[in-house]
């Protein structure tokens, strides 16, 4: 029974699929394809009525003549055949003389009204094709009269119409004149916003609103605002409508659904410095109406364990700006070095433009480390300010882009610090295209600090280097000066690079060739500088690129080391 199915199935499919030839003579390219969308002949069985193929061909004439009209052939001359041999399907030939074209020969664009000076309709009518001398195109037109009243409502005319809108043919003497002049009428401005449910305050919703009461519409800022509030995490639903008043005012009223209050998630990695990682999180998206939000961070691996706590607040534009209390415990025991620390701090995120941005902080660590066989307390407060710049053509595998990162941080001794020190750190990466298939990778990392005693500052603000994602070839955090047992101590200078290679091979994996360099040290750190040279694999996956890279030390070290690592390229 089931193969008898198949069989039916399969017959009836092959009597469908067999229909009509229409062959189009004359005619090529958007002509061509015009025609076929009219014309309804090759969607005809071959075992169609003959007395309605017949009539549909008699209209074919007609049809065609319609479809070359927006091109501006309006006197082609179509020479038709209707075959319909015994044996087989159908057939219809057409053989097309499109004739001469219609020539535009006067054109009346304008613009009236208060919107009549704005560049967003000057450039409409610049940009046109449709001048004195050009070929009718019907489809011009349109588009050209529908862009006028799209950009009326974009930006608040919401009373405008086209006062004239005609195109005149004189099909004998092949020209035509074209009227088109759209009225403005007058400019709406905003009127009152109105918000409803979403569970916070209004007026933190308002604080999302770059536009003020009685400022001209623009539709674009609407759009923004939607976009603001849905990547805030607070809302499930955002829905803005616009309500126009009499006196030429467009209130705009919000409708927001709240969202789910908590979120929590678990996910594991692998890094080569740190083996297996587990991390967990668990967010209050809303403590309450003020939009306050709490995180709290687990990360666990052999080397490394810590929990944080983030409480964020919204700051004057919560889309951009945000204050950060935050604490943490953190415990560290790598080949390197050994440590135990708790830090607390303030931070706040200040949003300049959309590459831009910056962080002042103050920050109080307590920490306990392992130092030439002894266990020694530090502590510090630590005032700062962070700086960084970022572009990328895409977040996934940019083939241009660049992040530029600065940060100074200072400590004095006797204000709840037991060593005094300014640091800096420069970091930066770039991204540049290599031919179609290829980029070129570079990293750079390059510290001082200047200190009364190094020894007094903790390991927390020293510079350290070696690993994944500082010179691969060389154990995590190793390179530079060491203490009595072998461990390394960091240093206060710190000068690192890195230049890859990287060339896709199919959708989602890129092979690379790089080489590193750096080290850390009090001085001389270019003297005997460690570098490697490597290759690796990459796989980009759903959660991101993970790395796979084999990389050869060329000055001390193992024979080679494989690294394994996660995260994003810039």
């Amino acid at each position: 029974m089931r193969i008898q199915r198949t069989l039916i199935a399969l017959s009836l499919l092959l009597s469908v699929s067999a229909v009509a030839d229409v062959r189009l003579e004359g005619v090529q390219g958007e002509l061509a394809d015009n025609v076929r969308a009219h014309l309804r002949l090759d969607d005809e069985p071959c075992d169609q009525d003959a007395v309605r193929i017949r009539y549909r061909f008699e209209q074919s004439r007609r049809t065609i003549r319609q479809a070359l009209k927006p091109f501006g052939y309006y006197e082609p001359v179509i020479d038709a055949a209707l075959e319909t041999p015994e044996d087989g399907c159908w057939q219809a030939v057409f053989r097309i003389q499109t004739g001469p074209p219609v020539m535009i020969t006067r054109v009346d664009l304008a613009v009236q009204g208060e919107g009549k000076t704005m560049s967003v309709f000057q450039h409409l009518l610049e940009e046109t094709k449709i001048q004195s001398g050009a070929q009718l195109n019907h489809g011009r037109y349109e588009d050209l009269k529908d862009g006028l009243l799209v950009a009326a409502r974009e930006f608040g005319f919401f009373d405008a119409r086209l006062v004239k809108n005609e195109i005149a043919v004189d099909v004998a003497q092949h020209s035509a004149h074209i009227d088109l002049v759209m009225d403005t009428g007058d400019r709406y401005r905003f009127g009152d916003l109105d918000v409803q449910g979403g569970g916070l305050d209004p007026r933190l919703v308002k604080r999302y609103v770059d536009f003020e009461s009685g400022v001209p519409f623009e539709q674009r800022r609407l759009r923004k605002l939607q976009n603001d509030l849905v990547r805030g995490d607070y809302f499930t639903s955002v829905d803005v409508r616009t309500l126009p008043q009499e006196d030429r005012t467009v209130d705009v009223l919000l409708l927001l659904e709240e969202g789910r209050r908590y979120r929590y998630g678990i996910g594991a990695g692998y890094g080569t410095d740190t083996g297996v990682i587990v991390r967990g999180d668990w967010v209050q998206r809303r403590v309450n109406r003020e939009g306050h939000r709490l995180e709290i961070d687990t990360e666990l691996s052999k080397v490394r364990q810590n929990v944080t706590a983030d409480y964020r607040i919204p700051g004057k534009r919560p889309q951009y700006d945000w204050y950060s209390i935050y604490g943490g415990l953190i415990r560290e025991n790598t080949d390197a070095i050994e440590r135990v620390a708790w830090k607390t701090g303030i931070r706040e995120n200040r949003f300049h433009t959309i590459h831009w941005n910056s962080t002042p902080f103050v920050e109080f660590v307590v920490e306990r480390y392992l130092q030439d066989g002894e266990w020694l307390a530090q502590t510090s407060l630590v005032p700062g300010w962070g700086i960084q710049y970022l572009n990328a053509n895409e977040p996934s595998r940019p083939t241009r882009g660049i992040r530029l990162k600065a940060e100074i941080a200072t400590a004095a001794e006797k204000v709840l610090s037991d060593a005094s020190f300014v640091r800096l750190l420069f970091t930066g990466k770039t991204i540049l295209p290599l031919g179609p298939r290829g980029r070129l990778l570079t990293r750079g990392e390059a510290g001082w600090m200047a200190t009364n005693d190094f020894n007094d500052v903790t390991p927390t603000w020293r510079f350290f280097a070696g690993g994944d994602r500082s010179v691969r070839g060389y154990d995590y955090q190793s390179l530079g000066p060491v203490d009595d047992d072998g461990k390394a101590i960091g240093g206060r200078l710190l000068l690192t690079a890195s230049v890859e290679g990287d060339w896709r091979l199919r959708e989602r994996w890129s092979a690379a060739v790089f080489t590193d360099a750096g080290n850390v040290g009090e001085d001389n750190i270019l003297q005997n500088l460690p570098w490697s040279i490597g290759f690796g694999v990459r796989w980009y996956s759903p959660v991101g690129p993970i790395r796979l890279d084999f990389a050869f030390p060329q000055e001390g070290g193992d024979a080679f080391r494989i690294h394994i690592s996660m995260g994003p390229d810039l």
